[in-house]
């Protein structure tokens, strides 16, 4: 019994330690296909889903962003298409990456100049 409720504690205490990020609606359709597409680094297919109506903002069951997916493939064309589309550099996935974060962390200058440009929180953390 006091093994169940120590393990209650913890479980308490660690969930408490983890902020809370907004339940995100999953992609679905175009907005999914937004964000699988610059991960292939297919900026062209970004251009066209983003002209069919397809959000910019669109989350993974993660809360993966495409503009995330693009800097973590390293593909400055497809997050150039996306934040000029109004994707959000400072939106964090549920490890609380963002692609300030992530393109700073890889190295990838172009982006994370982008991302600066598009008005990256140059104080925001991840972990």
């Amino acid at each position: 019994r006091r093994r169940a409720m120590l393990g209650a504690v913890c479980a308490c205490v660690a969930c408490a330690a983890v902020p809370a990020q907004a339940a995100q609606p999953v992609a679905a359709g175009p907005d999914a296909a937004l964000i699988d597409a610059p991960a292939r680094g297919d900026a062209a297919a970004v251009a066209r889903l983003l002209a069919a109506g397809a959000s910019p903002k669109a989350r993974d069951a993660r809360g993966g962003t495409a503009l995330l997916a693009a800097t973590l493939g390293n593909h400055p064309e497809a997050a150039r298409r996306l934040l000029e589309a109004g994707a959000d550099p400072n939106a964090q996935d549920a490890i609380r990456d963002s692609a300030f974060l992530l393109a700073g962390a890889r190295g990838h200058v172009e982006i994370l100049r982008m991302t600066i440009a598009a008005g990256a929180d140059l104080k925001s953390t991840n972990r």
